[in-house]
């Protein structure tokens, strides 16, 4: 998750906004790619890009993953009950390996992306 977040972060900065803000949103244009979108209100932060979304609550400078959204659907890593994070340890793994791939498709935006105005 660390990784992700100082790749969205960077990404954020470049674009002279604040990650750590309560609310922000961000929508570039990649020349060979669909749009990536990161927006964020509260504690939610949501990452967009293709058909892929990632949610996560964002929480004493550390991101939680909360689920991920792709073609085959949506899926849920973890949730709070009764006050507490419960993770669902299977589809965390998921969610990892998932997140390294999108790792991979939006580390061009630092060069190539276009600031959606």
């Amino acid at each position: 998750m660390e990784k992700l977040q100082e790749t969205i972060e960077e990404i954020l900065l470049k674009h002279s906004i604040n990650p750590s803000s309560d609310a922000f949103y961000l929508e570039l244009r990649m020349p060979s790619h669909e749009n990536f979108t990161v927006g964020k209100v509260g504690e939610q932060i949501i990452v967009k890009i293709n058909d892929s979304m990632l949610a996560f609550d964002y929480n004493e400078g550390h991101g939680f993953p909360v689920s991920f959204e792709n073609k085959l659907g949506n899926t849920i890593c973890s949730f709070i009950e009764n006050g507490k994070r419960m993770i669902i340890p299977y589809r965390m793994k998921r969610f990892l390996l998932f997140q390294g791939m999108l790792i991979r498709n939006i580390k061009g935006l630092l060069e190539n992306g276009v600031k959606v105005e």
